[in-house]
C-alpha cells in the first residue's frame, strides 16, 4: 500500500553520524493511521539495505519476542507504530534498593537475550569481527550469532500482545560475546537514568553488582569504542569537539535519549486525544 500521501508529525536526521550512515527517521500519520518511515540519502542507502535485511534476519530469532514488520518501498522502510511501555520505562527508578534493581534487570536482561537455541554458539575471532570492534581474548565464551548488539531496553515495547523489538539497526552476521551486549544494555541505562539513583555508585561498580570485572569492562569498552569510531567517524569527528575528554566517551547514549524524549513530545502534543498516553518508542533506534 503507497503511503506517500501521509502527513509528517515529527522527523529527525543523525547529523551526527558518518555519511554512510546517516537515516532520516520520522513518525508519520495517513489514512490509516500512524507509522515510521525511515529514508536515507545516497551515501547511507547502502544502510538502510542493510536495516532491512537485519530486520528479516531476526524475524525467526527470538524466543518469545517478536520483531517489528518492515516493509520496504522506493528508497525508504516503513514500520508499524507499536503502542506499549518499554521494558527501560518498568524499571523503578523512583525507589531504589540495590537487590531488588539487579534482580529486576536480570529479569529484563533474560527476556532480550533469550534467542532460539541455534543462535547460541561459543564465540570465536572472525574476520568481521575483528573489523568492526578489534582484536579480543574471548574465545570459547557464550555468544550470538547473529547479534543483536543495540538490543537496548529502549528498544523493546511491551503490550497486550506481548514484546515487540523496534529495532534491528545494528545487527552483526558473526558471533559477538552475550556479555557485551549485557554490558550495552546496562552502560546504556547508567548513563541516561540510572546514575542519579543508585546512591552515588559509580558506572564500575554497577557494573560489578552484574559480575563485570574489571578486565570485562576494560575488553567491552574497547569494543564498544571501536563501534562507536564506527557510526560517528574516527576521534567522533561528527559528534566531539576538542574539549570533550574521555569521560564524555558516552555522550552518544545521552543524546539518543534526549532525543527520543522529543519524539513523545511532539507525538503526545500533536496526538493525544487520537491515541491517548504515548509510552512506546517509534523508531529503530539510534545508538
Amino acid at each position: 500500500m503507497s503511503r506517500q500521501n501521509c502527513e509528517v508529525l515529527y522527523a529527525k536526521y543523525n547529523s551526527a553520524r558518518r555519511p554512510d550512515c546517516r537515516v532520516t527517521t520520522e513518525i508519520c500519520e495517513d489514512a490509516n493511521g500512524l507509522f515510521v518511515r525511515k529514508r536515507a540519502d545516497a551515501p547511507a542507502r547502502e544502510h538502510l539495505e542493510r536495516i532491512y535485511r537485519n530486520s528479516l534476519s531476526l524475524r525467526d530469532y527470538y524466543r518469545d519476542i517478536r520483531v517489528i514488520p518492515v516493509e520496504k518501498g522506493e528508497g525508504e522502510l516503513r514500520f508499524s507504530y507499536i503502542q506499549g511501555r518499554t521494558l527501560a520505562e518498568q524499571i523503578d527508578v523512583q525507589h531504589f534498593d540495590r537487590e531488588r534493581f539487579v534482580a529486576q534487570m536480570n529479569g529484563l536482561l533474560s527476556k532480550v537475550l533469550a534467542v532460539k537455541e541455534q543462535f547460541a554458539v561459543p564465540f570465536e575471532m572472525t574476520e568481521g569481527f575483528e573489523a568492526l570492534f578489534g582484536r579480543v581474548e574471548l574465545d570459547g565464551v557464550p555468544a550470538l550469532n547473529p547479534a543483536n548488539i543495540d538490543s537496548l531496553l529502549t528498544n523493546f515495547v511491551e503490550n497486550d500482545e506481548g514484546i515487540c523489538c523496534i529495532d534491528c539497526e545494528w545487527v552483526c552476521p558473526f558471533p559477538v560475546p552475550v556479555d557485551f551486549i549485557r554490558y550495552r544494555v546496562l552502560l546504556y541505562l547508567y548513563v541516561t537514568q540510572l546514575y542519579t539513583m543508585l546512591n552515588g555508585a559509580s558506572e564500575e561498580q554497577m557494573l560489578g553488582w552484574f559480575g563485570f570485572t574489571g578486565r570485562d569492562i576494560a575488553t567491552y569498552r574497547h569494543m564498544d569504542d571501536a563501534f562507536q569510531q564506527r557510526v560517528h567517524g574516527e576521534g567522533r569527528k561528527y559528534i566531539y569537539t576538542s574539549q570533550y575528554g574521555k569521560s564524555n566517551w558516552s555522550i552518544d547514549y545521552l543524546e539518543h535519549e534526549r532525543q527520543e524524549k522529543q519524539v513523545l513530545e511532539v507525538v503526545n502534543r500533536n496526538k493525544t486525544e487520537q491515541i491517548g498516553n504515548l509510552e512506546p518508542r517509534t523508531r529503530t533506534s539510534e545508538t
